[in-house]
């Protein structure tokens, strides 16, 4: 949802209040981890793990902004990749945390499921949040596994639902949903890619931010295609025995799901990416901002953009 550039006019200084623009993106979640195992007959088999999903991604214009009045900032962490014992003990990813502002909030993108045996399955879907993850190998549910997006429901969509397994045979996570579009689905060649990000100018130039992460692959005879990370920071899967990649910091981009070695050794998804706050202000207009949030300024057309990077704290603007 591209927010357009647009000047607006200052308030008059004192108690009238302030318009301002808003852009609030969550942190992405991370990748399902691989996993796999050893046959009786030494058979190697090899299962990739779901990308995570993109954090939430909101905006807001002419948000009215009081004087004076302290509002609650937080820029949401990327849920990291989680591995457990052994090739098979894998678990899903961490879901990214919520980024604020006042009342505009995002939720964490969900992490993407892991790669496990379907007698044990209880981490193999795709977590919910502002956009889901992705389906882990060997989800029990054929057509299933995805993580829902937009949770809690927002008016407009704060993101969209991970990708899903084409068919219980295919030994690759799907891709994690994406704030402009869903994650894709495992085909018999290849991982889901991550769902496309959302696109903003409140900084002064087009940006897209919470894509997807990627699926892992795995295999059996034939090693599969990881998927690709979507546009807006979503990390890359990992293909057969490497790590996903992490989603890109300060995008809000899901984690890729982690590979296999055709020996079932299991690699860890990527960890998602940080999210993002943005307040553009008439810049006539001063802050005050808690010493642990850290942020730069860019001013343009008498506007001025506060990039916020991390931390938590409390704005004043005056």
């Amino acid at each position: 949802m591209p927010m357009s550039p647009r000047l607006l006019r200052p308030r008059a200084s004192g108690t009238s209040p302030i318009l301002a623009d808003l852009l609030v993106v969550a942190g992405g979640g991370g990748g399902g981890a691989g996993g796999g195992f050893m046959t009786s007959s030494t058979t190697p088999y090899s299962d990739g793990g779901g990308g995570g999903g993109g954090g939430g991604f909101r905006s807001a214009s002419d948000f009215l902004i009081q004087r004076g009045v302290s509002y609650q900032l937080t820029v949401g962490a990327g849920g990291a990749s989680v591995a457990g014992s052994g090739g098979n003990g894998t678990l899903r990813g961490a879901s990214g945390s919520n980024s604020v502002f006042g009342s505009l909030e995002s939720a964490g993108g969900g992490g993407g499921g892991c790669a496990r045996l379907p007698t044990d399955s209880t981490q193999t879907g795709g977590g919910s949040g502002g956009s889901g993850g992705g389906a882990g190998s060997r989800s029990t549910q054929t057509n299933g596994g995805a993580g829902t997006g937009n949770t809690p429901s927002t008016s407009p969509a704060q993101g969209n639902n991970g990708g899903t397994l084409a068919s219980l045979g295919h030994r690759a996570g799907a891709g994690g949903g994406g704030a402009g579009a869903v994650g894709g689905n495992t085909s018999s060649t290849a991982a889901g890619a991550g769902g496309a990000g959302a696109t903003s100018t409140i900084s002064g130039s087009s940006v897209s931010y919470a894509g997807g992460g990627g699926g892992g692959s795995g295999g059996q005879d034939v090693m599969l295609t990881a998927g690709s990370g979507g546009s807006g920071g979503g990390g890359a899967g990992g293909a057969h025995s490497s790590a996903g990649a992490n989603g890109t910091t300060n995008s809000g981009g899901g984690g890729g799901g982690g590979g296999t070695t055709s020996g079932g050794n299991s690699q860890l998804g990527g960890t998602g990416g940080s999210g993002v706050v943005v307040v553009r202000v008439p810049s006539n207009a001063t802050i005050s901002a808690s010493v642990g949030l850290v942020y730069t300024s860019a001013t343009s057309g008498g506007l001025t953009a506060y990039t916020f990077t991390a931390g938590t704290g409390t704005v004043q603007f005056v």
